[in-house]
């Protein structure tokens, strides 16, 4: 086992995590709830290049009808992120979060690890009320980011702005 598989065990082990690795070795899988939905995590490790990639997956697949608007409000959201972004397939309406990390010549520490899942995690939960609000609720997606980010901007004042 290499040292990034080590360190994600060891953050796993240690808060008590439920988890399992694929065959191969390179990847962990897990779940974990959020206050607003439950999502899976994959650790895709690539121990000769020392890269660590870690998604944090939506369950909830985009119907087709609703995918655009959902691209629509993940770019918006993704504007104010700092740390990863998120991203949907838009052949199979799946979406996801992703973090990485490049630890080549350096040292991954647990607590990285750590900051990345919560990052993912909470990103994730944060914004899923927005996509239910657009799939179930027909918001656009600027209300919905404006509910999620506590912005009150009106359309009209958003255009007027860019006009001057």
């Amino acid at each position: 086992m290499g040292k990034i598989l080590e360190i994600i065990e060891a953050h796993l082990t240690q808060d008590d995590w439920n988890y399992t690795k694929s065959k191969d070795k390179d990847m962990i899988i897990c779940g974990v709830n959020g206050k607003n939905a439950t999502f899976r995590l994959y650790f895709y490790v690539n121990e000769e290049t020392e890269y660590l990639l870690i998604t944090t997956a939506i369950d909830t697949r985009i119907p087709e009808h609703k995918r655009i608007l959902v691209a629509e409000y993940i770019i918006r959201a993704n504007y104010n992120l700092n740390l990863g972004s998120f991203e949907l397939n838009m052949e199979t309406g799946e979406i996801q979060y992703k973090t990485s990390i490049s630890v080549k010549n350096g040292e991954l520490s647990v607590q990285m690890v750590e900051h990345m899942i919560d990052a993912g995690v909470f990103t994730s939960d944060q914004y899923y009320t927005g996509l239910m609000a657009i799939i179930f609720a027909d918001k656009t997606p600027l209300d919905a980011i404006n509910e999620i980010e506590g912005k009150k901007v009106q359309v009209s004042e958003t255009v007027s702005k860019r006009k001057h």
